[in-house]
């Protein structure tokens, strides 16, 4: 698996093949026609991403102490770059998530191609991959329950699977 700064880097590259801006978002476009399939019953207002001019909804699971996303718009562009943020934060350790330099998505040049409005969107999208992380920890895997710290010194134990909602709430995601 790329590292982030290496999916970072992929994705500049990416957007680099295109001299025209009409074409880097079709490109963002491409990017959201090849999202995966968003679950209905996460499509509610504690999951949307404030600060968006569409509706985006973002939300963070956790499975096997790795963090990967849920998430769909109702707008191509911002779902193009929800799937782009997502493909470089997903499928990783909070920590790794965390240590993480978020200041190198500037290599994107976003700010020259989105208009400010959807550079707020991708700000909002970003601070809330940021928020989730500091929801609570896992610290270990006993016997397959993820043990978590909920930042209030308090150890809790859930199933290995388990999906992020906000408040500090886990709830446990079957099958997944």
């Amino acid at each position: 698996m790329k590292t982030i700064e290496e999916k970072i880097n992929y994705d500049k590259e990416s957007l680099d093949l295109f001299d025209d801006g009409m074409d880097k978002y079709k490109f963002l476009i491409d990017q959201a026609k090849n999202a995966k399939n968003f679950p209905e019953e996460y499509r509610n207002d504690s999951f949307k991403v404030s600060g968006c001019q569409a509706q985006v909804w973002l939300v963070p699971k956790l499975n096997e102490n790795k963090l990967s996303f849920y998430y769909d718009s109702d707008a191509f562009i911002s779902k193009g770059m929800v799937t782009i943020l997502c493909d470089i934060y997903g499928d990783r350790s909070p920590s790794e998530i965390k240590e993480s330099d978020f200041e190198m998505l500037n290599i994107l040049e976003l700010d020259t191609l989105l208009t400010p409005g959807r550079r707020n969107g991708v700000y909002s999208m970003l601070e809330k991959i940021k928020d989730e992380l500091s929801n609570g920890e896992v610290v270990s895997f006993d016997n397959g329950n993820v043990i978590v710290d909920d930042k209030k010194n308090d150890l809790k134990i859930y199933s290995k699977n388990i999906t992020y909602f906000k408040n500090k709430e886990f709830i446990i995601s079957e099958g997944q």
